[in-house]
């Protein structure tokens, strides 16, 4: 019970969104009570909610049971621009026709 107390008062002070709390023994009713009563972190861009303190044990995360948070967003991506190179004009460009004969 101490520790989530410890944890909750940790994402107090830093502002923080999420926090995770795992531990070999499954967690006690206390515990969920008190992990429950921090809320919800809700995501800016896709409006989902997220439990600000999650319990985990190591066994869960074994069993695949993973952690509630935001999938990373992908890097923004500037459009490229087109480097002109100097040396070359548009009015040097050759049109070739081809024409069966």
């Amino acid at each position: 019970m101490k520790d989530v107390r410890d944890l909750r008062g940790v994402l107090d002070r830093e502002k923080a969104a999420i926090g995770i709390l795992i531990s070999l023994q499954p967690p006690t009713s206390q515990m969920e009570t008190e992990a429950a009563s921090t809320g919800f972190y809700e995501h800016k861009t896709n409006r989902q909610k997220y439990p600000r303190l999650q319990l985990r044990t190591v066994k869960e995360l074994m069993e695949g049971k993973g952690i509630e948070r935001p999938s990373p967003s992908p890097p923004r991506m500037r459009p490229s621009r087109k480097r002109r190179n100097p040396r070359k004009s548009n009015t040097s460009k050759k049109r070739w026709n081809c024409e069966a004969s």
